[in-house]
Formats: structure tokens, C-alpha cells, sequence
């Protein structure tokens, strides 16, 4: 959600707060936006993170995505209702 229709609010990384804004991606395809989502999943050291077992995201759950048309207030509040990952 956060490549697709950005993310407006305050996150707290590694004890270290961050206040700004991620402008939204819609403008790329459906495609395009699975493959950078794809990719950052597996750089940095992002795949340790992964759920064993998680797909690939698919264009096809992007164009499913596309249809809410969220704000980027929206995606993080629907952000901060997610369970925490573990530490």
C-alpha cells in the first residue's frame, strides 16, 4: 500500500523518529509497482525479514490495491492497526 499510495505521518525506526512524507507511486503501473516492492523485499537484508514462505507480490494484488484508492493519511493508520513484527 505504501508504494502505491504513499504514507503521511510519524515512525519511530530503531528508537528514531521520523516526521515527513512519501509521495505516492500510482503513476507507475501495476507491474512496475510489484517489482519495486519485489525487489526491496530481498535488498539490505530485507529477505532475513520475510515470512518464510511469502510470494512474490503480484501485478494482479497491485490492480486489487489500486481500486481502494487511499490517501496516505489512510495507509498509516491502517499501518499503525497492524500487529507489531517481532523483535
Amino acid at each position: 500500500m505504501v508504494a502505491l499510495f504513499g504514507l503521511e505521518g510519524e515512525l519511530t525506526v530503531k528508537d528514531k523518529r521520523y516526521q515527513s512524507v512519501m509521495p505516492p507511486c500510482a503513476h507507475l503501473s501495476d507491474g512496475e509497482i510489484a517489482a519495486v516492492v519485489n525487489y526491496v523485499r530481498g535488498a539490505w537484508g530485507n529477505d532475513r525479514l520475510r515470512p518464510a514462505g511469502l510470494a512474490p507480490l503480484a501485478a494482479a494484488a497491485v490492480a486489487a490495491l489500486r481500486l481502494k484508492d487511499m490517501t496516505a493519511g489512510q495507509v498509516f493508520a491502517a499501518r499503525r492497526r497492524l500487529k507489531p513484527a517481532a523483535k
